[in-house]
């Protein structure tokens, strides 16, 4: 068993911790404490096995009436910089993906099955394939609404809103993520000591770019093919944009079908009757040459087997 404990200091009094202002934690697995942060006012301590949370709000000067409960998930935080907390919800990297618990969630009384509480399960071969989970670093980008953590070789965020991934690219080295006055996400690179916003001003001196994005290969039947009746886009773009389509193992740069879709303002879809037969399906988007964002939000194929 380890013990580990945090001090606290006086009320209104930040500078005044006193040696006997000690809260101790028992961690029977051992490993220690990993992250310290905070949901409605109650201080949240995690361990790599364990998450416990302070009810100090109720009397914050009564020190002796301050309660410690243990989550009665087996889960941990083993990543000291890639606990997030955000809108009432502490995110902890743990060994097999990554979870939000809530102040629910965090009571001993909590019976939610700890299953439904891993948010990482639409990218788990990419979390499972990360080499060190205690070296991901994460931060909550405000001005998107979502979390931004480096797995190491890649970047991904995770979307409060949709509740789903997109991966970011980047060249920079992350090894630090904060924010600045303007909540803007800041990213630092400790070997050549850049700090890189990731917001950026479409009114900069950027220039334009056109963009691509290609889907995984979806497999409907390995034995005979399937009739893909629509495909569903679900986007948000100020510009005009085309939806490729390839079919049955079409590995060239020519699609098996094109579709121009116009600009419109606001969340959109674009619904495409295909009426064709495939075995598996893969979906290209290209927009054009511009500064304006492109969000893609879900893509729904419907298939008679």
């Amino acid at each position: 068993e380890q013990i580990s404990a945090v001090t606290y200091s006086e009320l209104n009094k930040l500078d005044v911790t006193p040696v006997s202002n000690l809260i101790k934690f028992h961690d029977r697995e051992g490993g220690g404490i990993t992250g310290i942060t905070e949901i409605f006012g109650r201080p949240v301590i995690t361990m790599k096995q364990g998450i416990s949370i302070i009810d100090s709000k109720t009397a914050p000067a009564s020190p002796n009436n301050w309660t410690v409960s243990e989550s009665v998930h087996n889960i941990g935080n083993i990543a000291k910089h890639g606990m997030v907390s955000a809108i009432g919800t502490v995110y902890v990297c743990y060994y097999d993906g990554i979870y939000g618990l809530n102040a629910n969630n965090l009571a001993e009384t909590d019976q939610t099955p700890t299953e439904r509480l891993k948010i990482s399960q639409e990218i788990d071969e990419v979390y499972q394939a990360i080499t060190d989970k205690t070296a991901i670093v994460g931060e909550y980008n405000q001005q998107l609404n979502e979390i931004v953590w480096n797995f190491g070789s890649e970047v991904w965020a995770y979307s409060l809103v949709r509740n789903d991934w997109r991966e970011i690219a980047t060249q920079t080295s992350i090894d630090i993520l904060t924010i600045d006055e303007n909540a803007d996400l800041l990213a630092f690179d400790k070997t050549d000591g850049d700090l890189r916003s990731f917001e950026f001003s479409k009114t900069a001196a950027l220039g334009t770019a056109q963009s691509t994005w290609k889907s995984k290969r979806y497999a409907f039947n390995l034995d005979r093919k399937s009739l893909v009746r629509t495909l569903s886009v679900y986007y948000d773009t100020d510009d005009d944009f085309t939806i490729n389509i390839f079919l049955n193992d079409n590995d060239t740069v020519t699609p098996d079908g094109t579709y121009s879709v116009a600009k419109r303002a606001g969340e959109n879809v674009r619904h495409i009757p295909l009426k064709r037969y495939a075995r598996n399906f893969q979906v290209e988007i290209v927009t054009e040459d511009s500064v304006n964002s492109f969000e893609l939000h879900k893509i729904r194929l419907e298939v008679e087997e």
